[in-house]
């Protein structure tokens, strides 16, 4: 069973203030309610909530006090990718990756950020999503990649053929 450590009287205090919150009163909620002796269980009937996630904020209250249940500014990425750069991802994301030493066959967008970042060392960080965008402003159609069965067996292709026709 999980509880929230015990808390001191400031810290009562500032979680019955925070429950008027809109964004993080139901965190309050849970770690006041654990504080009270409910049990995850019964703070999931009471609030709807995943019992994963009041873990989650019981933990995180736990470790780090208020500050664990408030929210984390973001920091929005807003990496500037110049055009050369943007040439050299499309360029590396139209070669065969086996032509570059690679030991796959196929690009995934997570492959492609491995290595622009890792191997080619053409920017500090990139996310999939930045790469996919990338590919499509340079026209480069791309899918999700297939695993193509094959077999050794010299009667593979007629035993595909007859367990596809069942």
């Amino acid at each position: 069973m999980i509880f929230v450590r015990h808390l001191t009287d400031k810290e009562a205090q500032e979680l019955y203030l925070l429950m008027e919150d809109d964004k993080i009163g139901i965190h309050a909620r849970m770690i006041l309610l654990s504080s009270e002796g409910y049990t995850v269980p019964e703070i999931m009937q009471q609030t709807n909530i995943h019992d994963g996630t009041i873990r989650k904020w019981i933990h995180r209250f736990n470790d780090k006090g208020i500050a664990g249940i408030k929210p984390v500014p973001r920091s929005v990425n807003n990496i500037r990718i110049t055009k050369d750069q943007r040439e050299r991802i499309a360029e590396i994301a139209s070669t065969e990756p086996r032509e570059l030493g690679m030991k796959f066959s196929n690009w995934s967008l997570r492959k492609l950020v491995w290595y622009v970042v890792t191997k080619a060392k053409i920017v500090d960080e990139i996310s999939h999503e930045k790469i996919r965008q990338i590919l499509v402003e340079s026209g480069i159609r791309w899918r999700n990649t297939r695993k193509i069965l094959t077999s050794r067996d010299p009667e593979y292709d007629l035993k595909k053929t007859c367990f596809e026709s069942l």
